[in-house]
């Protein structure tokens, strides 16, 4: 399974030459406390954000620093993801457990997904359940009403998805979702992403997309799987519609 990296931050990172991170453990929670980068985003310099890993297992603020990164020393490609970026990560478990300083937590949860943040002199990753910008009033995030993707918060089930696996197509043979042929419409973005359960039964966060015609929105999922190969996914209560 090729590592897939869901960027989860839109207009913030961490400041980028000292964000002071700081670790707290409330319980089955982590918070992590750090620096907003006020040079490149609309921040006062100084304005912190914190982000709340409900449900961590284990946590670990070390290296790959910025240049290990760009040097190869990481154990994730360079070519796939930027640097100063905050990730959700799908990947083989052995990758999420290669490093030898993770912190354990007492609670081993079931259910846990990998979030990696890459800073200035260190990169800081944590298995839990999920992240929020947490309430409080000296979270800049907070106080600015910033979101992350969605795809971040705890899926509704762990065993269910939302979404249900259509088919699969290769271009230019035609694959109709609510009688719209998917290769002769155009492909409208959104903005965030959305966690599914394929047909291997791993997970993966793919990003959602529509075709407008008369009128007609038809949402869908696509994940490339070659070339000029595809696989398709709907909601739940439309998976019955032909292919």
């Amino acid at each position: 399974m090729e590592p897939q990296f869901i960027r989860l931050n839109r207009e913030w990172n961490a400041e980028p030459v000292d964000p002071r991170p700081v670790i707290r453990i409330y319980g089955n929670d982590l918070l992590f406390d750090f620096e907003l980068n006020a040079q490149r985003y609309d921040f006062e310099e100084g304005c912190r954000g914190v982000l709340r890993f409900r449900n961590c297992s284990r946590y670990r603020l070390g290296g790959p620093n910025d240049e290990g990164f760009y040097y190869g020393q990481g154990r994730f490609s360079a070519s796939t993801h930027e640097w100063g970026e905050f990730y959700l990560v799908y990947a083989d478990l052995s990758l999420l457990r290669a490093p030898a300083d993770w912190v354990l937590l007492p609670t081993e949860f079931e259910h846990l997904r990998h979030f990696l943040f890459y800073m200035k002199d260190e990169t800081f990753e944590c298995a839990a359940e999920e992240c929020l910008i947490e309430p409080v009033s000296n979270n800049a995030l907070y106080r600015k009403a910033i979101k992350l993707d969605p795809v971040a918060a705890k899926p509704a089930s762990w065993s269910r998805s939302d979404w249900a696996y259509l088919g699969s197509s290769e271009e230019p043979n035609p694959f109709m979702i609510a009688n719209l042929n998917v290769w002769a419409h155009r492909w409208h973005a959104d903005a965030h992403h959305v966690e599914v359960i394929g047909p291997d039964g791993n997970r993966t966060a793919l990003p959602v997309r529509s075709m407008q015609v008369n009128g007609q929105v038809v949402q869908f999922l696509p994940r490339r799987l070659g070339p000029a190969k595809w696989e398709f996914y709907v909601p739940r209560e439309k998976a019955g519609l032909a292919k």
